[in-house]
């Protein structure tokens, strides 16, 4: 018997799966893929972890290295245009205190809420080693303020 086997779907024959993500190994027999094994639907906005799954294909989504996968950007820059983010900000959080990273349903996921995302902030120290083509530069990169 064939399978499909997937992070989020193991196959999919119709319909729209949307503003999803998987991460977790991915094994079986059959067709294998980083969110999903087969699909014969519309897989949109979606994403898997390639690090954590070992797979570097799949039947539809976009695969993400870890880090990737835990930061804002990744899934605001999915968002259609013309659709309202601040909507998936009220619904959605990532934070370095829940769900390992990942992003997580506000009120759902247990510790989930939301926080107001820092910037990151550099602060920097005097230049040393300034020459006419090159100098070295100093300072700290502070990401979770």
């Amino acid at each position: 018997m064939f399978t499909s086997a997937g992070g989020f779907l193991g196959s999919t024959f119709d319909g729209e799966t949307i503003d999803c993500y998987s991460t977790g190994v991915v094994s079986g027999d059959g067709s294998l893929g980083g969110f999903c094994g087969g699909n014969w639907g519309d897989i949109l906005q979606c994403f898997w972890d390639i690090e954590t799954s070992g797979q570097e294909t799949s039947d539809g989504g976009e695969g993400r290295y870890t880090g990737e996968m835990k930061i804002w950007t990744t899934y605001e820059i999915a968002i259609s245009p013309g659709s309202n983010s601040l909507w998936a900000a009220v619904i959605w959080a990532i934070s370095v205190l829940c769900n390992d990273g990942y992003p997580c349903l506000i009120n759902v996921t247990p510790f989930c809420a939301w926080a107001p995302v820092s910037s990151p902030s550099v602060e920097t120290d005097p230049a040393t080693d300034v020459l006419a083509h090159g100098a070295t530069l100093h300072g700290d990169l502070t990401v979770w303020g």
